[in-house]
């Protein structure tokens, strides 16, 4: 037992009774404490239970506005979105009912060529049914026709003898008149034709190919043959004899081309020397150079000439050449000949080149390059690059080229263009530019569309439809282009086709382009944003084609001028000095000159040293030289 147990019992019942009293009192004091303390705990939880009822229903209301407030926000999106819809919608009705007009109007105007056409056509028809029914022959003539070609062909018929005998050929006149209805069936079978004759026939007024007529098409020829007798080209055999048909010998032609090579005589005079009183020492001599310094005859100065401008043939491969048919000379001898030649010419019709081609009133001009030896101040050779201006007279048929120093800058062709009337054709080179403005009324400059196309051709990978539709557009100007030559027009009338078919065309360009200059290009690529730029930089240019008809659209007359430039150069690596340069652009323009009237250049060097070297030329009679009047 322990020690408060036995204290407990050894108290009597009273204090007992007030310690067990005490005691009851106390657990009721720690009831009544646990009691409050659970009201206080469902007081809290109540308390919590309010709090959050409250905070879900603050949740509840803020959410229910959030919901309303983004469904107001959406609505109006969507109602902005159709609005927004609604007016994309009307302004593709309104470019569509624009397209649809431009279609129709397009529509109307293909009509109309079409139109046109099919009457050019049915005209073309009757007029070839009327041909036909004036030119229908009989079933007798077209049997006889029918013989006379298969006896053409095989050569074997029984007139032979008498056609080798008589030389004569029948001509395409003389064909119709044989036939058998007509009044003089009578004449004689030596106006038939042979395969074989005695002497050359006589050149067909319709043939433009050459002056002979005996030769057979994509075969060789020359335009000096030589005939040869019988008697002169066969021998017989022993025992041989002759074939003969009806009395004559059957004959056969066949021909071979001989080639007569070069070869050169070295010629020495011996001259005396002479006195005369009052004017000194001089020696006797024959008057066979044809031009002072230059030990070369005519055909060796055009041979020269023609080699290296001509065929662009250098100096090394020319001397090569000249040795192994007999003529030793070195590199350096050659070229200061040759600069002799060039500097003779070129000072006797420079200006009577130069005054021609500046009278003219339509010129294309482009440039181009090439190495030249250049001296510094240090007396030092450097080869650098320099340029050749091209400027070709359409009109004239005439082409100058231009050596300023090697320039390129705006000073190298000022010389000309500043006192120039009339329309040039170029490409978008800064320097044409400068005579786009007002201060230069009288210079009108064309734009080359074939430079413009490329610059789409170049953006097809980055935005094929728009660039395939410029490109489109300018292929339809060729084409016009095209169909007024086709059809003979002379400029006034190529002008006002390009003013009723071109025009609309390039206002549809112009608008086009000017759209997306509008909107800054957004959205296009670097070569499509450049291609536009370009054109729209280009656009005044462009319009001058529809002021005169002899315009070109493009640049590429010019360009091609230069090709053969550019391969010269090539060829010959570089050219050796400034004085050189000079020589070469003269005779640039010379077998330009020459390509473009369809002349021979080694004719007409010939001629041209020849008349040159013969007399003294007045100004008229280098005019008369010039490769645009010389009588061809």
């Amino acid at each position: 037992m322990s020690e408060k147990s036995s204290t407990f019992m050894d108290m009597n019942d009273e204090m007992k009774l007030r310690l067990a009293y005490a005691e009851i009192a106390r657990l009721n004091e720690e009831k009544a404490t646990a009691n409050r303390g659970q009201i206080d705990l469902v007081a809290h939880d109540q308390a919590m239970r309010a709090d959050f009822e409250r905070q879900r229903e603050e949740d509840r209301q803020f959410f229910k506005a959030q919901q309303d407030n983004m469904k107001e926000f959406y609505m109006q999106q969507m109602k902005d979105q159709a609005e927004r819809h609604k007016a994309e919608l009307k302004q593709l009705r309104i470019d569509n009912m624009e397209n649809v007009k431009r279609v129709m109007e397009e529509s109307a105007c293909h009509q109309k060529a079409s139109d046109n056409l099919i009457a050019s056509l049915n005209e073309k028809i009757s007029k070839l049914t009327a041909m036909l029914e004036k030119s229908a022959i009989s079933e007798t003539e077209a049997k006889w026709l029918a013989s006379y070609r298969q006896r053409q062909k095989f050569k074997r018929n029984a007139e032979q003898a008498k056609l080798l005998k008589s030389g004569n050929e029948v001509t395409r006149e003389e064909e119709k008149d044989d036939w058998p209805d007509k009044k003089n069936n009578n004449k004689s079978d030596s106006s038939t034709s042979s395969g074989g004759h005695a002497s050359p026939p006589k050149k067909d007024s319709h043939d433009k190919r050459s002056v002979r007529t005996d030769y057979q098409k994509n075969k060789p020829y020359t335009l000096t043959p030589v005939y040869h007798k019988l008697h002169e080209y066969f021998s017989l055999p022993e025992n041989g004899h002759f074939v003969k048909r009806n009395g004559e010998i059957e004959t056969w032609w066949y021909r071979e081309l001989v080639r007569i090579p070069e070869h050169y005589e070295e010629h020495f005079y011996e001259v005396a020397s002479y006195y005369v009183k009052g004017k000194g020492q001089g020696i006797t001599r024959p008057n066979t150079r044809l031009i002072k310094g230059v030990p070369f005859d005519l055909e060796l100065i055009t041979y020269v000439l023609t080699e290296h401008f001509a065929y662009n043939t250098p100096f090394t491969r020319i001397v090569d050449k000249l040795s192994h048919m007999g003529l030793n000379m070195n590199t350096k001898t050659l070229g200061v000949i040759v600069h002799k030649i060039i500097t003779y010419i070129r000072k006797a019709m420079k200006e009577v080149w130069e005054s021609t081609i500046k009278k003219t009133h339509n010129w294309m001009i482009d440039e181009t390059s090439g190495l030249v030896g250049v001296k510094t101040d240090e007396g030092i050779r450097k080869y650098l690059k320099r340029y050749f201006w091209g400027i070709k007279a359409n009109v004239q048929k005439l082409v100058w080229f231009i050596y300023e120093h090697g320039s390129r800058g705006l000073k190298a062709i000022r010389q000309f263009l500043d006192n120039f009337i009339g329309f040039f054709t170029t490409d978008g080179y800064v320097v044409y530019k400068v005579y786009d403005d007002e201060e230069h009324p009288n210079q009108h400059r064309s734009a080359c569309l074939t430079h413009i196309r490329r610059k789409f051709v170049e953006s097809l990978e980055e935005n094929h439809s728009l660039s395939m539709w410029f490109i489109d557009e300018i292929g339809r100007l060729f084409a016009i282009e095209h169909d007024c030559k086709k059809a003979n027009l002379d400029s006034e009338q190529v002008r006002l086709e390009r003013l009723k078919r071109s025009r609309p065309i390039m206002e549809r360009i112009k608008e086009k382009f000017e759209q997306f200059a509008r909107s800054g290009y957004k959205g296009l690529g670097t070569l499509t944003k450049k291609a536009l730029k370009y054109i729209k930089a280009e656009w005044s240019a462009m319009q001058t084609i529809l002021q005169d008809g002899n315009l070109e659209l493009s640049n590429n007359l010019a360009e091609q001028m230069m090709r053969h430039i550019k391969l010269n150069l090539k060829n010959c690596l570089n050219i050796g000095s400034e004085d050189s340069a000079l020589d070469y652009a003269f005779m640039f323009s010379v077998i330009e000159s020459c390509s473009m009237n369809k002349l021979s250049p080694v004719r007409y060097i010939k001629e041209l040293v020849s008349r040159l070297t013969d007399k003294p030329c007045s100004h008229a009679e280098k005019e008369a030289i010039l490769p645009c009047f010389i009588q061809k």
